[in-house]
């Protein structure tokens, strides 16, 4: 038989592709084992730097609480070496310390003080040429006082479908959020006296809770309990929502359209569909529409009612008046304003080159003068208004441009009068 040919001949590594592959991986292990640790501010110990050589071995509790002693065993350093290297590497800051060795080994005591913070503390220890490393998890303690829970929001609507949330972050005594699932106790105490108790779970350091709300208004006492650990009281409110139906009201004074009285409006007593009050500062608008036009009053809830004075029209007629309260618009109320003048009277001369008027005097069917300032308008025969002026004790004079037999209408609080020009005095 044949040798076998270079065509045919299954192939295998090369010496030198052994040889390069085994120098790659000498390189990788030495950049993964050496340690390299830094002795802390300058003028301090020098740095140890452990290369690939004897490996150290060290005893290290896998999981210790916060706050605890914890004791390392190494063992496996080179009998050279009188003095070892520890390096802790916590999850908030690094430690380095030496210790001496005796026929290789050391039992080194970590002070309570460098374990106060819950995490993975890496160890990483170093004598010559040796090294190792081992881990241990710190677990955070109890939880402590005060366990305080926040609330939010503060206010919901007492309809049964509005909620709210307790959130709780609870500590140990050295200020770590203890552990996931960790049960935590929350009781809500209502209005109505009735008290729950409901277990929830800590998850990434904080426990949480949805709060319903009830039909009856009032103020809910919220308290967060871990274990023997309490802490303070909060609360939230449950106030009424949307009014049911109501009514509005007015005083019972005389209603005559004198464009000076003011009258008291009020609303009915302002219950939610529960009979629960509307809580005090809730907004109201009265609005108001009549001859004059439209206007609006702004009004606030206070003992479950509201009220809002408005100015008596200056025409007769009638004005129409609706509240609107948290989205619900009252049953209109519908007062007819009576005339408030009895008579005006009235005379026009002609002087100079201008017309005068004398107006007055003006007076009240509930008997004397209307109020001083009240407007008197003047119109002409086209419709516009050529003059306005404000009555003193009822009466007014002023001039205008006209002639004899021009006529003018003079209005007061609605009251009209007509007067042709006559002549004045030669």
């Amino acid at each position: 038989m044949s040798a076998p040919t270079p065509q045919n001949r299954r192939r295998g590594p090369s010496v030198s592709s052994l040889a390069l592959a085994a120098l790659v991986a000498a390189a990788l292990l030495g950049l993964l084992s050496a340690v390299l640790v830094t002795g802390g501010p300058r003028g301090a110990t020098p740095v140890l730097k452990g290369q690939l050589g004897t490996r150290l071995t060290i005893n290290a509790p896998i999981e210790s609480r916060a706050g605890q002693i914890v004791t390392l065993q190494i063992a496996g350093a080179p009998i050279a070496s009188d003095q070892v290297q520890l390096v802790q590497f916590g999850s908030l800051s690094t430690t380095t310390s030496v210790h001496k060795l005796d026929a290789g080994s050391a039992s080194i005591t970590i002070d309570a003080s460098h374990t106060t913070h819950a995490g993975l503390i890496h160890w990483v220890a170093v004598a010559g040429s040796a090294s190792g490393n081992a881990s241990t998890m710190i677990t955070p303690g109890n939880a402590v006082d005060p366990v305080t829970p926040l609330v939010g929001p503060r206010t919901v609507i007492a309809d049964g479908d509005d909620f709210t949330m307790v959130v709780a972050s609870p500590t140990d005594e050295f200020g770590n959020p203890v552990a996931d699932d960790t049960r935590l106790m929350t009781t809500v105490e209502r209005p109505d006296g009735t008290r729950t108790r409901d277990d929830i779970s800590v998850n990434a350091g904080i426990a949480a809770q949805v709060i319903a709300s009830q039909t009856r208004a009032g103020r809910v006492t919220v308290s967060v309990t871990a274990g023997d650990a309490i802490g303070p009281t909060t609360s939230f409110d449950q106030v009424a929502g949307v009014p049911a139906a109501f009514r509005l009201s007015a005083d019972d004074t005389p209603k005559t359209a004198d464009g000076f009285t003011l009258h008291t409006l009020e609303t009915g007593t302002l219950l939610d569909q529960y009979d629960n009050l509307l809580p005090d500062g809730i907004n109201v608008v009265f609005g108001i529409e009549g001859p004059q036009g439209r206007t609006q009053i702004d009004s606030t809830v206070q003992s479950g009612t509201a009220r809002a004075n408005f100015e008596a029209p200056g025409l007769p007629g009638v004005v129409e008046i609706t509240a609107r309260v948290s989205g619900r618009t009252g049953e209109p109320l519908r007062i007819d304003f009576d005339p408030a003048v009895s008579e005006v009277s009235a005379a026009a001369i002609v002087d100079g080159s201008d017309v005068k008027l004398s107006i007055g005097p003006v007076r009240l069917i509930a008997g004397g003068y209307v109020p001083d300032g009240t407007d008197a308008i003047v119109v002409d025969a086209d419709g516009a208004v050529v003059a306005k002026t404000g009555l003193f004790r009822g009466e007014s004079t002023m001039t205008v441009p006209g002639e004899v037999g021009d006529s003018f209408e003079i209005y007061v609080l609605g009251k009209l009068v007509r007067v042709v020009v006559a002549a004045g005095d030669s």
